[in-house]
């Protein structure tokens, strides 16, 4: 009886250390910095004090278990639990954390000698116990991120409003950080902060990207990184492409590859999809990644934008896919189009393109946007014409569209299977690209 209650008083103080260390232990670092801070601020007459070089060189603390965390640190484990941990916005160290859940799994196994006598149920609900302060970590860190992701178009909205006003990227950026709640405001204060210290807005953003993975608020980071490089001369480009009268913004997307098994894309044309009035339209890639012949570069067959609109329907139905046996097309003669990360590629709407399957072991991401002349209509209908006048670049909305001669085939009947182009292309009978299974491990 004696022994049991022994071991009780074990867990239990076990346990306390473990709850005093996680969130009393912090407030109290923080408490004795502020007030550090403090009594030096008192000591210079609350003037400026003089701070060395080495005071502007943020130093990560190693920790209480830093023996632990370098043996962690070998199994690639504690960068992904500090990155959950930075993205909660917690100030705990991974290494900490680590010691803490191996403390918690032990303490809990000799616990259980107690009372269950069965070693592989001690082990399993010892490392469960042991578990719980990643699953809390993990449950902290999705709120934050679902908190960060409903607030995101909100601060995108402002963000745009300040630009159109006038100002520059650098004060649309301080306006999120200023006029938003956290933990938006709280991430872009970091941005704005790491401005100030002379930072390049590329690398502040990445960053940005790094620490919230979020993937709206990664085409709103390419974006303000693909206008401050290109500018205006962007527009001016379109411009001069799709004619005077102004640019419109037809869409945007991703298309991913993962490494080993990134899905090939079948050839076909865009003006499939999406017939207009006229043929003034095109896509814009931007390479997220390196783009080489193993991981399935965007390919382009030169000089098919001046031929017809070929047949993109099987057995009756659009697939929005090119049969290859019908060889119309010489496909052996496409170009890849490979280049460094943030290269970007133009293509003409009628243009046979394609993509193979991504048999590297690098990623390969693509954001598309779609322009069209801002007098080229859809014949399948506008549903929403207030948003389909915001989507304009240039120009000013106009309701006479221009109306040239074009191949046309409407991609009726519809697709049986909707979505993305991967879903359309499920229906087409015979593929030209090659599909492999992923090399077992």
């Amino acid at each position: 009886m004696l022994f049991t209650l022994l071991s009780f008083l074990l867990f239990a103080g076990a346990l306390y250390g473990v709850a005093h260390y996680v969130w009393i232990v912090p407030q109290q670092k923080a408490a004795r910095a502020l007030q550090s801070r403090l009594r030096g601020v008192r000591s210079n007459g609350g003037g400026p004090r003089e701070r060395s070089a080495a005071d502007l060189i943020q130093r990560e603390s190693r920790g209480s278990f830093a023996a632990l965390g370098d043996l962690f640190s070998k199994l690639a484990i504690l960068g992904r639990l500090q990155a959950m941990i930075n993205q909660g916005n917690l100030k705990y160290r991974a290494a900490d954390v680590a010691g803490i859940c191996v403390a918690i799994a032990v303490v809990t196994y000799l616990f259980l000698l107690l009372f269950v006598p069965i070693p592989a149920l001690r082990l399993v609900l010892a490392l469960l116990f042991g578990s719980l302060p990643v699953a809390w970590i993990v449950r902290q860190r999705n709120a934050r991120m679902k908190k960060f992701e409903d607030q995101l178009p909100d601060a995108i909205d402002l963000f745009t409003r300040t630009m159109r006003a006038g100002h520059n990227i650098h004060s649309g950026l301080e306006t999120i950080a200023e006029e938003t709640s956290d933990p938006i405001r709280m991430e872009f204060r970091k941005v704005t902060e790491e401005l100030a210290l002379g930072s390049a807005i590329e690398a502040a953003l990445h960053k940005l990207g790094d620490r919230v993975p979020i993937i709206d608020l990664k085409f709103f980071i390419t974006g303000l990184i693909l206008q401050r490089q290109t500018g205006a001369n962007m527009v001016a480009v379109l411009e001069k492409l799709l004619g005077p009268s102004g640019v419109r913004l037809q869409s945007s997307k991703i298309n991913l590859k993962a490494p080993h098994y990134g899905s090939p894309v079948e050839w076909h044309q865009d003006w499939a999809f999406y017939p207009h009035t006229n043929d003034d339209m095109l896509a814009v890639g931007v390479m997220l990644d390196d783009a080489f012949l193993e991981n399935g570069p965007l390919m382009v067959v030169p000089g098919s934008h001046k031929g017809p609109t070929w047949n993109h329907h099987s057995n009756g139905v659009f697939c929005g896919a090119m049969d290859p046996t019908r060889k119309e097309v010489d496909f052996e003669s496409a170009v890849p189009l490979t280049g460094k990360a943030g290269s970007m590629s133009f293509h003409h709407v009628r243009m046979v393109h394609g993509s193979a399957q991504n048999v590297s072991d690098k990623p390969r991401r693509l954001l598309l946007y779609e322009f069209s002349a801002a007098d080229a209509f859809p014949l399948m209908g506008i549903k929403d014409w207030d948003q389909y006048n915001r989507n304009l670049v240039s120009g000013t909305p106009t309701n006479v569209p221009r109306i040239v001669p074009a191949p046309v085939r409407m991609p009726l009947p519809p697709a049986p299977f909707q979505g993305s182009i991967y879903e359309n292309q499920t229906t087409l009978e015979n593929k030209y690209f090659e599909r492999r299974e992923p090399a077992k491990v």
